[in-house]
This record gives structure tokens, C-alpha cells and sequence, in this order.
């Protein structure tokens, strides 16, 4: 018997924020890292304006930092600053939820929503106050914007509107979520459907607004452009090489979502087929675009002339989640609704229990290489972004990210 309230995309985001909440709640009072400290002392320490006006470093993410110079009258504990960071990140859970029951259906929500509750990556940025988790819900909403354009949901200047208001809000976070917007407005671009009465040449011109509207965001920087030049130029230098860097990425995201990747390769396979055999071309369609996503960070890795660091892909994050689960769609419809729905549980398990892994390794990390708050740090943690532990393992990096 069909639950067809389990099939809402109301219930499936429920779901999974209230899991995200307790894998986040007991990790809450942890004390605040080197780069929060200087996040705190350096620019959410005079005012919701002052944010705009100082780039003298690239640590500050402006919008987070003017909402954390807000909260800070009321209490500065980590327990009430935190709720910045989770509040974004249990937005972007029933945005990344909703995308996916739109585009794949409700083995796809649940899959995206429980793989993003649980990951590793998740969980070391959903209580940082920083601008990473906060910039999961503004590209997501500006993937939404796409979606809902292409599959004729939402009429073109609206969409057009909340891509650019997400455009601007992403850039104020950080300036490196531009290849990412440039990349949903290529494929805005290229998925924009048929509009019975515009001529060719118009329907070119609202392409190229399209490729032009993530620039918008580029308004956040005009008071401080200048300082932001010169602290691009002078920001960290990553001693790791360029292919050193893209293997860490890919691999901790292969680890991440690992019990997903076989279904993947399996749904790849099974749309790549259908194309051949002329039965799916859409499918394939969106098998490219979704490949497209997956492999998102190679230019810009490749063409920076500085490599940045790994976390400068995190905000793409629930993007990367949902396109492997739309790919391995096809997968699970070849099973059928009884063994899909009963493999698609097995999962939910299995990444939950792995969720659950994941909080005991940052609680364990936390307690061994957490540092207190002190103004002192700050000098610390601008000369060495990094932290080396010897309970560090895999990606622990994030968490000083």
C-alpha cells in the first residue's frame, strides 16, 4: 500500500532536517576554530556595514559576516551563533529535497535529502561561521530558478529575478561561487524552451542575459574592489599542485557518496544506452548536463593562476549530491517499484548509519584539536590556515576550512 503522504516533498524535507539537527545539536557548543576567530575579531566586530568596507583579507565573507556582527549583542556563544550556519543549512536540505522529487521523483528526494543529512562534508560546514554553508540554500535557489525556467514552471523574469537576487547573495558570500553561477546560467542558456512569437535574434540576446546576470553579485565588492584585487593576489598560496588538489576533492567526495555510486555508473550506462538505441534522448541530455556538474571544478582549478583551496567547492556540494542521484535514476526505475523502494531503504540505512560515524569522528576530533577562543589566536590562524593533528584523518581539513 502506497503512503502518499511519505511522497510530499513537505515529509521528505522534514525528514531529513530533523536528522541533520540531531547529528548537528550535540556538536553545537563546540569551541570556535582559528579561522571563525578571525572571522569574529577581524569583521563581525563593528557594525552589519563595516563587512562591505574592509577586504584587507579574504576571510571575510561578507553577508555571513554582517549577519554574525547582528547576532553578536545578543550572546556570543558558540550555541546561539551556530544557529547562523545550521539555519542555511536546513534551508538548503529542503531545497536540494524539492529539486529532486522535481527532476528525479521520490526515491530521488529521499536519496539527495538523506545523502546531504549524513555526509561528512555537511556535517564539518553545517556549524561553521563561515560563508560556506550559507551559500548551499543561495545555489540552490538559483538551480531552482533554472529548473523551474526550463521545465516552464516559472514564467522567464521571474526566474530571471530570483537568479539574479540568488546571484548576488551567493558573490557576497564568496567571490569563488562565480564559476558555479556561470555554469547554471550556460545551462539556463542552453535549456531555455521555445517561446511561440520571439524571433531568433531576441531569444539569442535573452541567452547571452542569462550567461550576464551572475555578474550582478560582482556589486557587493564595489566599495571594497581595490582591497579585494590586491587580497586576491596576496591570498594563501596552496603549497599542494593543481592535480594533488582536484584528487583530494573528487576522492572525499567519492567516500561521501559511496554507496550512491554504483547505482550511478549503473544509471549512466542504462541513459547512455537508451541514446544509442534512440529511446532516450532527453535522458542523455540530462546525463550531460548533470556530467557537466559533476565536473564543474576542473576549469576553474586548471585556468586560476593560484590553485585555491579545496573548500572553495564546497558550496557546490548539494549540487554534486543531486546530480548523481539523477543519474542513477534510470537504475532504480530498471528494478522496479517493490526492489527499488526496498534497495532505496537499504541505503537510507546504511547512509544514516554512516551519518552517524561521521558525528562520533568530529566529536572525537573536536576534543583533541578544538582550541578556545581567544583574541590571541587570530595571528595563529592568519599565518597558517591549516591545523595538523594526529587524530586527523581524511578530510578534517574542513573543519578549519
Amino acid at each position: 500500500m502506497r503512503c502518499k503522504s511519505c511522497e510530499s516533498v513537505g515529509f521528505i524535507a522534514c525528514c531529513t532536517m530533523l536528522l541533520l539537527m540531531a547529528f548537528a545539536l550535540p556538536q553545537m557548543h563546540r569551541p570556535f576554530w582559528h579561522d571563525e576567530v578571525a572571522t569574529l575579531d577581524l569583521f563581525a566586530s563593528a557594525g552589519p556595514v563595516y563587512p562591505f568596507t574592509d577586504y584587507h583579507l579574504p576571510n571575510n565573507h561578507m553577508l555571513s559576516s554582517a549577519v554574525l556582527t547582528v547576532m553578536r549583542p545578543v550572546s556570543e556563544s558558540p550555541l546561539w551563533l551556530r544557529l547562523w550556519p545550521l539555519s542555511t543549512t536546513l534551508a538548503a536540505c529542503g531545497l536540494l529535497v524539492l529539486l529532486a522529487r522535481w527532476l528525479g521523483g521520490v526515491v530521488a528526494a529521499w536519496l539527495a535529502g538523506m545523502t546531504f543529512a549524513c555526509s561528512g562534508i555537511t556535517q564539518s560546514f553545517a556549524l561553521q561561521l563561515r560563508g560556506y554553508a550559507p551559500s548551499w540554500p543561495c545555489l540552490l535557489l538559483a538551480a531552482l530558478a533554472v529548473t523551474a525556467y526550463a521545465q516552464r514552471r516559472w514564467r522567464k523574469l521571474p526566474a530571471m529575478l530570483v537568479f539574479a537576487a540568488a546571484s548576488l547573495a551567493s558573490l557576497a558570500l564568496l567571490p569563488t561561487n562565480l564559476p558555479w553561477l556561470l555554469m547554471l546560467a550556460a545551462i539556463a542558456a542552453w535549456l531555455a524552451p521555445e517561446e511561440k512569437g520571439v524571433a531568433e535574434p531576441y531569444r539569442s540576446l535573452w541567452r547571452l542575459l542569462w550567461l550576464a546576470l551572475p555578474a550582478i553579485g560582482l556589486i557587493a565588492y564595489a566599495g571594497v574592489f581595490a582591497q579585494f584585487v590586491a587580497a586576491s593576489q596576496q591570498s594563501w598560496h596552496n603549497p599542494d599542485g593543481r592535480w594533488q588538489i582536484l584528487a583530494e576533492i573528487y576522492s572525499d567526495i567519492a567516500q561521501d557518496v559511496v554507496l550512491l555510486l554504483p547505482l550511478t555508473l549503473i544509471g549512466a550506462v542504462l541513459s547512455w544506452r537508451g541514446h544509442v538505441q534512440g529511446k532516450s534522448r532527453v535522458a542523455a541530455a540530462h546525463v550531460a548536463v548533470l556530467t557537466a556538474v559533476l565536473l564543474a571544478p576542473l576549469p576553474f582549478w586548471l585556468l586560476s593562476p593560484s590553485p585555491p583551496f579545496s573548500r572553495a567547492v564546497v558550496p557546490w556540494w548539494p549540487l554534486i549530491i543531486l546530480a548523481l542521484v539523477l543519474i542513477a535514476a534510470p537504475a532504480l526505475r530498471l528494478i522496479g517499484n517493490r526492489w527499488g523502494a526496498a534497495v532505496a531503504a537499504m541505503l537510507l540505512v546504511m547512509i544514516a548509519t554512516a551519518g552517524a560515524r561521521e558525528v562520533r569522528r568530529l566529536a572525537a576530533l573536536a576534543s583533541c584539536s578544538g582550541t578556545e577562543r581567544h583574541a590571541s589566536d587570530t595571528s595563529a590562524a592568519l599565518l597558517s590556515p591549516w591545523i595538523s593533528s594526529g587524530c586527523c584523518r581524511r578530510s578534517d581539513r574542513y573543519l578549519v576550512a
